[in-house]
């Protein structure tokens, strides 16, 4: 756990009240993959983060990690085989960081009367994704048999709904 939280204290430390969005993929991009997160398990979080940490469904843990006038950031952790609901995300977006792979990403078109799926996609951890109502509603999928990570980056001010 002393892993997720010098990787999240280091995070925020670049960040600052001043940062837009438009520079979070270059603050993202860099971070490599934290592979010493693949595998580890709730019970090795620290009660700092379990404290701030908020369980969603028991699909995953989202955990604020830094807060602005622009942006909200969180380290979230994917329990195994866990899928989102179909969300969207406004149209200001999310950016979001894997730090391990194994998350896959489902894109779908609302249309009418039913949800199209468009496509998956296998977010590698080297990248920063992004993804707004104009590319379409998505959900997140830990392909693992393990908790993965990732760091999500939503602006403040914008809807996001789950359907």
């Amino acid at each position: 756990m002393n892993k997720i939280y010098s990787l999240t204290k280091g995070i925020a430390r670049k960040l600052s009240p001043y940062t837009t969005l438009k520079e979070i993929p270059s603050i993202l991009n860099p971070i490599p993959p934290v592979y010493e997160l693949t595998g580890i398990e709730l019970k090795d979080m620290t009660d700092e983060f379990k404290q701030n940490a908020e369980i969603i469904d028991n699909l995953y843990i989202k955990n604020k990690i830094f807060a602005n006038k622009n942006f909200t950031a969180y380290l979230i952790l994917w329990h195994p085989k866990a899928t989102s609901p179909i969300h969207n995300h406004g149209t200001l977006g999310c950016f979001y960081k894997p730090l391990t792979t194994g998350l896959v990403e489902h894109q779908y078109l609302d249309k009418e009367d039913y949800l199209h799926y468009i496509k998956r996609k296998d977010c590698c951890p080297t990248y920063t994704h992004y993804i707004n109502d104009y590319v379409g509603l998505h959900s997140m999928e830990n392909t693992n048999d393990y908790i993965s990570s990732s760091i999500h980056v939503y602006p403040n001010n914008d809807n996001e709904e789950t359907i």
